[in-house]
């Protein structure tokens, strides 16, 4: 006699309404979390968001068009958005429209849920993330590029000339999405499709940006990364924080007044900045070697577009001289794409990330003054979750590598 499973014990955590009843609430308890108990989570939105819309609201300067910015121009748009509503309520306009954009992705995604599928599944991962990451998850320039980044991939093997202009604005705001298109570019049959969609989308960015005057500045944030030191968050400068904490007199923490962040000095720190800008470029063309080769033995090559794209995003933050708590938002579209398309081979992944992601949440902003400070507890926490990108860029890579009997 064959079981049958009831479909209630099968449709009640899958059923749309579940869904979105979690995903919602979701966003609601990161906006206390942010706003109540940890508004410093929040800083960026609370103000330096808010010191660049001034800027250019009081015709004093305007960030990527009359002064060098770290962000690309079209970042201004969703800076700008919030102010409509007054400067006064600058934050929680931020937080709804950031949730507004979540809730427009997460349409797309859980469409067709109620049919046995892995988008449930993805649902779930997607909404257990942002929970995992905190406040920061709604609170930064990333959360704003993270589910214009879904769709974009959501739309890849449909319509792949929007899903340039998508991907391509994602990256206008926040460069990593660079990373999925050139993933895409390698994998996708229809590239040249994909690849219009996003230069014409470019050109319109660069005709505006020349008419208002950008000049050199429009392409300015290329060169913030290269003049940046080793922040503390990144795996570079883990062992300069644990000679710190060791009484190294060498080894220190320095607030940078110019990019707003804590970095390290000590032996050798400049050049091993440099070294980590060589090693991420070396990461980069190793995925993009691995995947083509893959092109070249699979029949069906878009089967390895979700582990190529991770690994692509996982050799931008894991080789980073930076180490900011947002750049786990990257890891989500990549993880939503491997939960749909590959979900047996992604769930190691989805769980990895998923602790990483926790881990990165305790150590800001809960546990931030303890790696300040140079305490063992949070340094061992810190060392673990940047072990863990290692292992994810590892893990990712090895899926590309790995030939499979059928697609």
């Amino acid at each position: 006699m064959t079981s049958v499973t009831p479909r209630s014990s099968v449709r009640w955590w899958s059923h749309p309404a579940t869904l979105w009843s979690a995903f919602v609430a979701a966003h609601i308890w990161l906006m206390w979390l942010g706003m109540v108990v940890g508004p410093g989570s929040l800083g960026d939105v609370s103000g330096v968001y808010p010191f660049w819309v001034q800027g250019a609201l009081n015709g004093q300067f305007v960030v990527g068009v009359n002064t060098p910015w770290v962000y690309p121009i079209v970042a201004l748009v969703p800076l700008l958005l919030p102010a409509i509503a007054g400067m006064g309520h600058y934050v929680i306009s931020w937080l709804i429209m950031v949730s507004i954009l979540d809730l427009v992705a997460f349409y797309f995604l859980v469409r067709g849920a109620r049919v046995p599928s892995a988008r449930p599944l993805a649902a779930w991962w997607w909404t257990l993330s942002l929970l995992a990451l905190g406040p920061v998850s709604l609170g930064r320039i990333d959360s704003v590029v993270t589910p214009i980044a879904i769709l974009g991939l959501m739309f890849l093997l449909t319509r792949p000339a929007l899903a340039g202009v998508l991907l391509a604005l994602g990256t206008w705001i926040k460069v990593w999405p660079v990373a999925l298109i050139a993933s895409a570019f390698v994998l996708l049959r229809r590239r040249w499709a994909l690849v219009a969609g996003g230069a014409l989308f470019s050109g319109v960015v660069i005709a505006i940006g020349l008419a208002l005057g950008a000049g050199g500045n429009l392409f300015s944030f290329l060169g913030f990364q290269g003049s940046r030191g080793l922040q503390i968050e990144s795996p570079a400068a883990t062992p300069y924080l644990w000679l710190a904490s060791f009484g190294d007199a060498n080894s220190q923490i320095y607030f940078d007044k110019d990019l707003l962040t804590y970095q390290v000095s000590g032996l050798g720190v400049s050049q091993v900045a440099s070294l980590m800008t060589i090693l991420m470029a070396g990461a980069v063309l190793a995925v993009a070697a691995v995947t083509a080769w893959r092109v070249r033995h699979s029949r069906a090559p878009i089967a390895y577009l979700p582990a190529s794209s991770l690994a692509f995003v996982m050799a931008l933050i894991a080789f980073n001289k930076v180490g900011s708590p947002q750049y786990f938002c990257w890891l989500i579209p990549p993880i939503l794409l491997g939960l749909l398309l590959d979900r047996a081979r992604f769930m190691p992944l989805a769980v990895i990330a998923l602790a990483s992601i926790l881990l990165t949440q305790i150590i800001y902003p809960w546990m931030y003054d303890g790696v300040l400070d140079v305490t063992p507890v949070a340094l061992v926490i810190l060392s673990v979750r940047n072990l863990s990108e290692i292992a994810l860029f590892a893990y990712a890579l090895a899926l590309v590598a790995r030939r499979r009997r059928a697609a």
